[in-house]
């Protein structure tokens, strides 16, 4: 065109006729003879035909595409997640409750202030579960309530501790051979000994005889430390019943217990010993005081009824 343009400056296509403009060609309709949309047909708008659309595939979880991100789905199996199981409490064996129980109560016997309540539940635990397979679970529990051995002696507890060992002592026979020691020094301190601590003379004869027995019986120095502290009890029992040698009605036993551990002083240690010996030097006098009184007494008589005579 601009060649064109340019030539026409010299006016080479000034006699030729003017181009004629090319006609539009009709636009084929490609739709003629189909039928139409169903919605046109109906009465309504026809409808644009839509792609449709493809269908999302499941998510598959974070863990399962880490595992599979090499494509070895078909080769192995893909190890999906463990769901959470339901923790499932275990039934205990009645053992083992007993066990947990006396565990627990090992602890509170300590305690002075809790002490009364917790040995009234031990002694029922006694009753109730000791025997052959089960007493040596009792032992530690026990050996907290007797920790400090003059425990036992205590005014406010001293109810609580015969009650227990009462218990313990009826079922002696369930301990094996080598706890029948400590069992017997347990009950001497909690039981009898405890029982002399009353205005009851029956129950103080009782206990004075059966400590007078147990003072027979020695028959050589002890050498461990159960046998040591079974001397121990026997010399706690002794200060006890010799604290009640005022009464009248506790004379007799108490002068015979006097008696049986003075005649074996030498099991004692020195310490003992110099208490034995004390307690029995008071007992004598005061005996020797009562026979001189009495027979002052009888003498001042005599002497009333003989001047009577003259």
């Amino acid at each position: 065109k601009k060649m064109k343009r340019h030539a026409d400056l010299f006016g080479l296509y000034s006699d030729m006729p003017p181009a004629k403009p090319k006609e539009a060609k009709p636009v084929t309709d490609v739709f003629s003879g189909l039928p139409p949309p169903k919605k046109a047909r109906e009465g309504g708008e026809p409808s644009v035909p839509t792609v449709a659309a493809a269908e999302t595939p499941p998510a598959v979880p974070a863990e399962e595409e880490e595992e599979d991100c090499f494509g070895l789905g078909a080769l192995i199996k893909v190890k999906k997640p463990k769901e959470e199981k339901k923790e499932i409490t275990p039934v205990k064996s009645p053992a083992t409750k007993l066990k947990e129980g006396l565990a627990k109560l090992q602890v509170i016997l300590r305690n002075d202030k809790k002490f009364n309540k917790a040995s009234g539940i031990l002694k029922k635990m006694v009753e109730n579960h000791l025997d052959g397979d089960s007493a040596m679970m009792f032992v530690g529990a026990l050996n907290s309530a007797m920790y400090r051995p003059d425990r036992a002696q205590d005014p406010a507890l001293r109810k609580a501790f015969i009650e227990l060992f009462k218990a313990i002592s009826d079922r002696k026979e369930c301990f094996p051979k080598e706890m029948q020691a400590t069992v017997d020094n347990w009950c001497m301190r909690a039981v009898v000994v405890n029982e002399l601590y009353t205005d009851d003379t029956y129950q103080f004869a009782r206990a004075a005889k059966t400590l007078t027995t147990a003072v027979t019986a020695l028959s050589a120095t002890p050498q461990d430390e159960a046998g040591l502290e079974h001397v121990a009890a026997l010399v706690a029992g002794l200060i006890a019943a010799y604290s009640y040698f005022k009464n009248l009605w506790a004379k007799t036993p108490v002068e015979t217990l006097m008696k049986a551990a003075v005649e074996r002083r030498q099991f004692f240690d020195d310490k003992q010993r110099i208490a034995v010996e004390k307690m029995w030097t008071t007992v004598k006098a005061r005996n020797v005081s009562a026979l001189a009184t009495s027979m002052n007494a009888a003498d001042k008589s005599m002497f009333k009824d003989d001047h009577r005579q003259f």
